[in-house]
């Protein structure tokens, strides 16, 4: 994984100094290869074909990485199906809309991303942004809160802890999990 994030980094980089580069959707689909055996079906292309897009919006190459192992993975035991269905779509709706912005005002990836490694439901305060939405949207965010609108229309105001405890520093992106 990392040397996929890594691959990503260099691409942004090229980009950045002269707006060349290969594509960054191929690099990521060649990384995914390397840890997701086959090919990738219907909606999972569509995410790759976006990729590109939420990184030239700012939204860090690791979180759009993540994000595609996330789309490509199984889903993982600890998550119900229809939760797994939300979050693959949560996460790129968040890249999408919000990754950069969120990156720029210092959101971590744990922050947005994280989960308990082991006890994924049973730590809920290791839960990131993206692992509580379940299909709501975030609509505002600052450097310390994400509004959030269910989709009965209630607004939740997610906080960001300044106080991190010995276990929600044990917290780490979902993609982590998963490989």
């Amino acid at each position: 994984m990392k040397d996929c994030i890594d691959q990503i980094d260099e691409q942004i980089a090229i980009m950045a100094e002269d707006g060349s580069g290969v594509s960054l959707v191929e690099a990521a689909t060649n990384c995914l290869r390397q840890h997701v055996a086959g090919e990738l079906p219907g909606m999972r292309e569509e995410v790759l074909g976006r990729a590109g897009a939420c990184i030239a919006r700012g939204c860090p190459g690791a979180w759009v990485l993540g994000t595609l192992v996330i789309v490509t993975a199984p889903r993982a035991p600890a998550w119900p199906e229809g939760r797994w269905r939300a979050l693959q779509a949560d996460c790129v709706d968040f890249c999408e809309g919000w990754g950069g912005e969120a990156a720029m005002m210092g959101w971590q990836a744990w922050e947005i991303f994280g989960c308990h490694p082991k006890k994924t439901w049973a730590r809920v305060d290791c839960l990131g942004i993206v692992c509580l939405l379940n299909s709501s949207k975030v609509v505002d965010m600052t450097a310390t809160t994400a509004t959030i609108r269910s989709k009965a229309g209630g607004i939740t105001t997610y906080r960001k802890i300044e106080q991190i405890t010995a276990v929600q520093k044990l917290a780490v992106p979902i993609w982590e999990t998963l490989i």
